[in-house]
């Protein structure tokens, strides 16, 4: 909470029980927005039977307990996160960032398990060793990124740097260093600084869109 007062976009009008009440929605859009989340703990929950009911030497004891204990750093970090203070580019406190130690941990959980499972089947490795291929191919495709998804933020940042105002109105409504597109030039003081401070620009020169456009982010 004390780190998170000096960050710029910290606001502290939304109580920290309404913080934690939007968790639960959070949680939700994470299992229901893309495909990704869901197709990994139905994965996890897969190897997780199989090491539980035919393979629980003692390796596979260590593998489950490794799950156990990445279940309590999930609740202790989703639990911790609200205390962060509330983000506009970030509503229901949890998103697809925010839970990315979660998401890192379910990815090596995942990894060890299917290795373990990979080495101890012998009969269907075969089987086995297509559901995990055919997991990957659906899951990469799931979470498919769009790579021109800053193209309106660069040609934002090129009018900016040939125009010579001190205050450039710009033409196409988009966020640009920004979680929300800024239509009051004196929100883009920091960043303007920053870019003549990098030299991007020759002078300091403040900009804002337009209007805008009706954007929410989950």
């Amino acid at each position: 909470m004390l780190l998170g007062t000096y960050y710029s976009s910290y606001q502290t009008d939304i109580p920290i029980l309404e913080c934690y009440a939007r968790l639960p929605v959070g949680i939700y859009y994470q299992f229901t927005q893309k495909l990704g989340f869901p197709l990994l703990f139905i994965v996890i929950a897969v190897n997780f039977f199989f090491i539980r009911k035919y393979f629980y030497t003692k390796e596979g004891e260590k593998i489950i307990t490794t799950l156990k204990w990445i279940g309590i750093f999930f609740l202790i970090y989703i639990l911790l996160l609200p205390l962060g203070g509330y983000r506009s580019y970030r509503t229901n406190i949890l998103r697809f960032d925010t839970i990315m130690p979660i998401t890192i941990c379910l990815f090596y959980f995942y990894g060890l398990s299917s290795f373990f499972l990979i080495k101890n089947i012998k009969n269907n490795r075969i089987l086995y060793f297509t559901f995990i291929v055919t997991f990957s191919l659906f899951f990469t495709n799931a979470d498919k990124s769009e790579l021109n998804e800053n193209d309106c933020e660069r040609e934002a940042l090129i009018s900016i740097v040939n125009s010579h105002k001190s205050r450039v109105e710009l033409d196409n409504n988009c966020k640009v260093m920004s979680w929300e597109v800024i239509t009051d030039y004196k929100q883009s003081e920091l960043n303007a600084t920053l870019l003549y401070l990098l030299k991007v620009t020759s002078k300091k020169q403040l900009y804002h869109s337009k209007e805008t456009p009706n954007i929410e982010n989950k």
